[in-house]
């Protein structure tokens, strides 16, 4: 057995296996999404998996589980809302000629998109489904049925005097502290993605951001054109409106792994874009244009900056 979740229930205590995708004693699913190939033949490949106790993925190729962790402390991020109206047709004639003629009438809109898997201040995983915002409004609910957890921050940072050097110093016993420049394209000790920002069709810059920083990065010089620590900036989304893709005129903003699911999207499909303004002191320090479902955006990185650095973090230049 590997690492237990105890559950207290009507005052006794349940143990939770982490590490198996077994139910335990009470556990029920909330949300569950298989993942398939074949067509005929159909084979699993992974689920991921809500319950009433915890949040995990079981792959069925290597016999594993993929991430598992207790619900409490996990947050689900609504990170992209699609739109696609939905059409009835009804037959309402015959030509002279004995073809059909329909008529048709817009009868509803279906919500589709994309949610992350956030705890401990990463997101472990991101799936398509349908109505994001109803299966986030659901696992809230169960997660209300617990008592309010202190999430105590992860890491502590603070600029130098140079106000170009951050130092990063987690909260936990023997792990050391890391100094970096919020110049340096490359990512620093300890430093990893929590999101890759491309412009698509045509963009000439990356804009990253970690757990220690957001960062503009020029494709074609390589140097860092912005960059404010994590911990400081405070996101404002400007001008965020509906457009239907193929109203779009200007390169969007988006995640780098989205690419994909981007492309199979119907030009009838519309979504939300706008700037996203990261201040630092009052002051812009980053500014993001014509960003893919900027409030999506703005709330993943909040939510890991709060995992993180807790909430109310504001870190003065010290020697």
């Amino acid at each position: 057995m590997g690492d237990v979740l105890i559950v207290k229930l009507d005052g006794e205590e349940i143990r939770v296996d982490l590490s198996s995708p077994e139910m335990a004693e009470g556990e029920a699913t909330v949300w569950r999404r298989v993942e398939q190939r074949g067509l005929i033949r159909k084979r699993r490949l992974w689920e991921t998996v809500v319950t009433n106790y915890r949040v995990f993925r079981y792959s069925y190729v290597r016999g594993v589980m993929d991430y598992c962790h207790p619900l409490v402390n996990v947050e689900l991020v609504a990170t992209l809302s699609v739109a696609k109206p939905l059409t009835a047709y009804r037959l309402a004639g015959i030509t002279s000629k004995g073809l059909p003629v329909f008529l048709s009438k817009r009868v509803g809109v279906s919500v589709s998109g994309l949610m992350a898997v956030v705890s401990g201040g990463r997101v472990w995983d991101e799936f398509r489904v349908d109505e994001p915002q109803k299966v986030k409004k659901l696992v809230e609910a169960c997660k209300s049925l617990y008592r309010a957890q202190v999430q105590r921050p992860i890491l502590e940072a603070r600029l130098l005097k140079d106000r170009r050097t951050l130092e990063v110093s987690p909260l936990g016993p023997g792990i050391p502290r890391t100094r970096l420049s919020l110049l340096e394209p490359r990512l620093a000790r300890g430093e990893y993605a929590v999101r890759r920002l491309v412009g698509y069709p045509d963009g000439r810059s990356e804009v990253f951001v970690t757990n220690y920083r957001i960062f503009e990065l020029d494709l074609e010089t390589g140097s860092v054109e912005h960059s404010a620590p994590l911990n400081m900036v405070e996101l404002f989304v400007v001008g965020s409106r509906p457009v239907r893709k193929r109203e779009l005129r200007k390169p969007v903003l988006l995640e780098r792994g989205w690419l994909r699911f981007y492309k199979g999207i119907s030009n009838r499909s519309y979504f939300r874009v706008g700037d996203v303004v990261a201040l630092v002191d009052g002051s812009v320090a980053v500014r993001l244009e014509n960003v893919l479902d900027p409030d999506g955006f703005k709330s993943l990185v909040d939510t890991v900056k709060r995992q993180l650095y807790g909430a109310g973090e504001d870190p003065r230049p010290s020697g």
